[in-house]
Parts: structure tokens; C-alpha cells; sequence
């Protein structure tokens, strides 16, 4: 095809973590469609997960970097000065929210005015087709608009996760989704494309922002890769039934309620027949705290995060999948994690939102068990299903899930942007 692409995604290797993968492998099948795409993405920050390994995966013709004045990398930059402190910083969530009340947009918006410096500057060797900017942050919709602007050429936006329409964003500062809203509005209206995460969200940007082109919205499910499933390590027999969490807990979603179901029971003498539950992530005090309930070391373990592929193993050697969305978020919230369990064929846990599209992808494929994420008594009780075997929440054998691999979703995606050349 030969068309140049600029792809903008702050978060993209040697970053890892759940915002890293959309972007990482959408350059990948734009590149197998044969374009030109140049990744302009954030220069060192102090983020909670990294994996060197991820940057080889990385397809982009270029990856350029433009330095930012957010949080994230001035204190990497304070970091660098103290060698031995490396630990990065993971705030809780009401933290989280105070600091980002200070900004306009979101925290990221120090990163605008360097990148678009950089961008422009990358225009004088490069004659891009199209801007393509990968959301949140949100701040990356805004460089895309303008460097759309001043270089009279398209943009997509693509939606990981909903802006002023999001659940929690906005606690502290209400000013803050004023002027989003107006950005917001202003941007989806002029993209010439936009992708989201599912229809819920689809459904409730095309009722908020563009009623009238709402064949310009579609959904591209995060997916799961095929290839990282034929990798898989056979890990060695435990002597432990193991059910496992992999992810992060963050906005609403917390562990909170499964700690405190497993705590009444362990208070009710309960008697846990060799389960271990493990939790791998970068998790906060808070989190931790939940989680310090027992005082056997060998029922509830806290692992530090670990390398994408090494996670996909360690879902496909679990018992029991653990998933949590809270009631409190919007339907259309879909964890990266879900379409990864779903390829596992795994047995799933999920504590989740019931009438959310999560919960309605799942019954569609067989799962029949599920309850909110606040339910502690429904907790209870499928935690001694699984103690006593009698837990059987598997999908169904003869449903065909490959249309939720990441390839063909992402592949849907960019045969719009095909059309985009074509006009």
C-alpha cells in the first residue's frame, strides 16, 4: 500500500502493562498490510511495568521519541539521580485522582507540546497519510487533531478506554470534563475514523458525540494472539490447586471483596483444601493490604508483575481464572485480560458488573456462572465450589471463538482505513 502512517501511543514498549499490547500489535498488522508506520510514543518515565523483551516485538519502521514535563517523567528523571531507588511508583486511587485534578485533560498534557515540536519536525522528511492516536491518555487524541490540522491530513482515534464518559475520571475537578467534553466532541467529529474496545462504548460515543456518522465508529475488540498460546511452557506439576489473578487493580475495580469473603471464611474456621490463590501485578498498598488477611503464607501469595508470554503461561497452568470489573463502572468496560482467559479454555471466576458486555460475552460462550464483584455471599460460596471441586464454569466446546483473536479484529480495523485511501 506504501502509505506512511504516524502512530501515536504514549504507552508502548520498553512500557508494558495492559495499554501496551493494543498499540504494540496494531503497528504490527498495519505493517503485514503493507504500510509505513512511524511510532511517535514518550521518552523515559517511571512507570510500574517494563519489558525490554517487547520493544523486539515491535514492527515500526521508526519509533521516535519526544520528551514530556507529566509526573510520570519528571520523576523518572529524579529517579535517575538516586540509582539505587528504582522501585517505581504505584499510588492508590484516590491519590490517583487528586493529583490528576490538577491537570487539564489528564496528566499527560505536558507530553502535548514536545511531541507535536517533534512531529512537525518529522513532517520535514516524511510525508505522512494518516495520524492514527491510540487513547488514553487523552492527550494523544489532542496531538493527533493538531498535527491533522497543520498537516491537512486524516486521523483515527482509537478508544481503549471511554474519556469524559468514563466512570471516575472527573471526582475532583468538574471543570475538568467541561473543557474535556468540549475537546472530546470537537475531536470525534472531525476523526475520519474511530475504534473502540466494544459495542457498549460504540452505543454510547455515537449517541454522545456523532449521531449522524455512525458508520465511522466501530469496534475492534482487544482480543487475544494465537501465537502467544502455540508458545506455551509446560510448567511443572504443583502440589497446589492454584487460582490466579493477573492484572491490576485499578479506578473501581478491587479486591476488596473477594479479600473479604476469603477472610470471613478463614474467621468461620473454613477448611481450604490446598488452594493457593495467586495475584501477580504492581499493586498498591491498599491492594496489599486486602490481601494480608491470612496468616498462612500458602494461601493467598502477592507476585510481583511478570513478562507477557510468562503470563499467558501462567493462565493456561491456573485451575481457576479470577475476573473482576465493578458494578460501580460503565457496561462497555471489558479488561484486557478476559479475551486471554476465554483462549485459555480455562475455568473463570468472574466478579463482575452482571449487566455489562463482559458478562454478556461470557454467557454467549458458555459461561453460566458469575456474580457483581461487590457480592460477598455469592463469593463465598463459589470459593468453596472450587475448595469442594464442584465449580464447572468452562465455555462451551463447541463455540468458535477465533473470531475475538486479536489478528482478525485488528485486520476489521484496517480494512476501514483501506477505504479511507480509496475516497
Amino acid at each position: 500500500m506504501n502509505k506512511k502512517i504516524l502512530f501515536i501511543a504514549y504507552f508502548y514498549p520498553p512500557l508494558a502493562g495492559s495499554g501496551v499490547y493494543r498499540p504494540l500489535k496494531m503497528v504490527e498488522y498495519l505493517r503485514n498490510h503493507g504500510y509505513y508506520v512511524d511510532v511517535l510514543t514518550i521518552e523515559n518515565i517511571n512507570y510500574h511495568t517494563t519489558d525490554k523483551e517487547l520493544l523486539l516485538q515491535s514492527k515500526a519502521n521508526h519509533i521516535h521519541r519526544a520528551k514530556s514535563y507529566d509526573p510520570l517523567a519528571i520523576l523518572s528523571k529524579f529517579k535517575r539521580k538516586k540509582p539505587g531507588n528504582a522501585k517505581p511508583l504505584v499510588l492508590n486511587e484516590q491519590n490517583k485522582r487528586l493529583i490528576n485534578s490538577f491537570f487539564p485533560i489528564d496528566n499527560k498534557i505536558g507530553w502535548l507540546y514536545p511531541a507535536y515540536k517533534k512531529a512537525n519536525e518529522l513532517f520535514k522528511n516524511n510525508s505522512y497519510d494518516l495520524c492514527f492516536a491510540t487513547i488514553g491518555p487523552y492527550t494523544s487524541a489532542l496531538l493527533a487533531s493538531k498535527i491533522a490540522q497543520k498537516h491537512a491530513i486524516p486521523y483515527v482515534i482509537d478508544y481503549r478506554d471511554h474519556w469524559t464518559l468514563n466512570s471516575f475520571k472527573f471526582d475532583y475537578n468538574p471543570l475538568n470534563r467541561v473543557l474535556s467534553k468540549y475537546y472530546e466532541k470537537k475531536i470525534t467529529q472531525k476523526a475520519a475514523l474511530i475504534s473502540c474496545i466494544g459495542d457498549v462504548m460504540k452505543h454510547e460515543l455515537c449517541k454522545t458525540f456523532i449521531q449522524n456518522e455512525e458508520d465511522k465508529c466501530l469496534v475492534c475488540y482487544n482480543g487475544y494472539d494465537e501465537r502467544e498460546f502455540e508458545r506455551i511452557n509446560e510448567e511443572p506439576e504443583s502440589k497446589q490447586r492454584i487460582i490466579r489473578y493477573l492484572g491490576t487493580f485499578n479506578g473501581n475495580r478491587t479486591v476488596k471483596y473477594f479479600s473479604k469473603a476469603l477472610f470471613e471464611l478463614i474467621e468461620e474456621g473454613y477448611c481450604f483444601n490446598n488452594l493457593c490463590f495467586e495475584f501477580y501485578g504492581n499493586f498498591d498498598s491498599e491492594t496489599v493490604q486486602y490481601l494480608s488477611i491470612s496468616k498462612e503464607d500458602s494461601l493467598i501469595k502477592i507476585l510481583p508483575q511478570i513478562p507477557h508470554q510468562e503470563s499467558i503461561n501462567k493462565i493456561c497452568s491456573a485451575e481457576v481464572l479470577l475476573l473482576f470489573i465493578s458494578s460501580e463502572d460503565g457496561q462497555g468496560v471489558l479488561t484486557g485480560k478476559i479475551f486471554e482467559y476465554i483462549r485459555s479454555k480455562k475455568m473463570i471466576l468472574p466478579m463482575i458488573r452482571q449487566d455489562g458486555e463482559a458478562n454478556a460475552i461470557l454467557k454467549k460462550l458458555g459461561y453460566q456462572k458469575s456474580c457483581s464483584m461487590e457480592d460477598i455471599d455469592t463469593i463465598k460460596s463459589y470459593i468453596k465450589q472450587i475448595n469442594e471441586k464442584t465449580f464447572n464454569n468452562y465455555p462451551s466446546k463447541d463455540i468458535d471463538i477465533s473470531f475475538y483473536s486479536r489478528e482478525n479484529q485488528c485486520n476489521q480495523l484496517i480494512r476501514e482505513i483501506d477505504k479511507l485511501f480509496l475516497k
